[in-house]
């Protein structure tokens, strides 16, 4: 095929670097969870309890690339997936509707500093929690496929319901829905995979096309259960919204779309791949829109509010306002460890700015920037041909046997 029937992805269509300088990512506990039920509208969910620390990760200690590694094998509609995630890494909250502020305040609840749910209702009317929740929530084609507990405002509902039930109960350290966790860790699964694989299908020696990364991206063993199709969101009448698939494959399962293509007297094939290409431009956007987002979430929750800091004559006193900071750190402690999510989102933020150029494995094939097993620093990222020590060996063996 020629590279117009491929839908060719121009460098020119690359985006810049959107993060801030992103500050150190606090570290995250780890507990061993209980699975417990409820009832919320007469509709039965699941919700998981911290019981017991069991450890306390930081970005050094974490695979290099969690975001496109082992973030990216946990089937988010399966409960025994996440549960094996958040007992080894920890939990994700969500970063809409004050789902990392709040997962932090009842973290740090005490018979002094009681939990306060936060107003969903009025949350719902912010700008910032409404752009959250349209890149949650896309696409269209996405709510064939999720029960209604998965969608839109109703996994941070599930969350405060759970905790209402938890909040008396000292024992119970965390909480958080299965869907809320299901919600946050799929939109960071598609938003890294989208996001990092279009920016290296840019790359003018990746000879980077619609099909190329579709192949890339429709590849369970790179994106887990279907994840890709999150940020796919176009109504452009060729792509509409659907889960990417090849223009084969689209004409074999789609009736409309080989009539349409029957009818056509233009080349179908190239028109398909050059608005799939344009698709994942805007998807890729939006996608590091959300990381961007997410990550100031992260990275800002836990901040005390100053809003009632005045002094006697009921005007703001700077000078009170540092004392009280100062003081809400000394009364809880704990407030200096954030949620995984913020790791996550901190390691894709300084992945992305690097300027070390992103890379196929040539064992595995896998788009990377980082040796798995190197460390997570300030510093450069060097460059290397595979992506972690055992693509490395295989490759080795695999050689000596030809």
């Amino acid at each position: 095929m020629s590279d117009l029937e491929l839908g060719v992805i121009s460098p020119l269509g690359r985006h810049k670097n959107v993060f801030p300088n992103t500050s150190e990512p606090r570290k995250a506990p780890v507990y061993k969870i209980d699975v417990r039920d409820a009832s919320y509208d007469g509709k039965p969910y699941l919700y998981f309890v911290g019981i017991r620390l069991m450890n306390v990760v930081d970005v050094e200690g974490l695979p290099a690339e969690i975001f496109s590694t082992d973030l990216q094998k946990v089937d988010t509609l399966d409960v025994d997936s996440l549960l094996d995630f958040a007992e080894h890494y920890g939990v994700i909250p969500s970063p809409a509707l004050a789902g990392a502020e709040s997962h932090l305040a009842f973290r740090n609840r005490s018979v002094e500093r009681p939990y306060h749910a936060p107003n969903i209702d009025m949350l719902m009317q912010a700008a910032t929690d409404t752009a959250f929740l349209g890149y949650l929530n896309k696409p269209t084609s996405l709510f064939s496929t999720l029960t209604d507990e998965y969608k839109e405002d109703m996994p941070r509902r599930l969350t405060e319901h759970a905790r209402s039930i938890e909040a008396d109960d000292p024992n119970s350290l965390e909480v958080i829905s299965v869907p809320e966790l299901s919600q946050a860790i799929r939109a960071l699964q598609c938003a890294s995979a989208v996001a990092s694989v279009y920016d290296f299908m840019c790359l003018p020696d990746s000879e980077g096309t619609a099909v190329a990364m579709t192949e890339y991206i429709t590849d369970e063993r790179r994106v887990q259960q279907s994840g890709f199709g999150y940020f796919l969101h176009s109504d452009d009448i060729i792509v509409n919204g659907f889960v990417p698939m090849g223009f084969d494959e689209r004409l074999e399962k789609s009736p409309s779309f080989r009539a349409m293509v029957e009818n056509t007297e233009t080349n179908a094939r190239a028109g398909y791949n050059i608005a799939l290409a344009d698709v994942y431009n805007v998807n890729s956007l939006d996608a590091l829109s959300y990381l961007m987002l997410a990550n100031a979430a992260y990275s800002n929750a836990g901040e005390p509010s100053y809003a009632h800091a005045k002094d006697e004559t009921g005007i703001d006193d700077p000078l009170k306002q540092k004392v009280e900071m100062s003081d809400s750190r000394l009364i809880s402690p704990s407030t200096e460890y954030g949620c995984l999510g913020e790791i996550v989102t901190a390691q894709f933020a300084r992945c992305y700015a690097s300027p070390t150029p992103w890379r196929r494995c040539a064992f595995c094939n896998r788009v990377f920037k980082q040796y798995r097993e190197e460390k997570f620093t300030k510093k450069g990222i060097r460059e290397t041909k595979f992506c972690k020590k055992s693509c490395n060996v295989m490759y080795i063996q695999n050689s000596k046997r030809v």
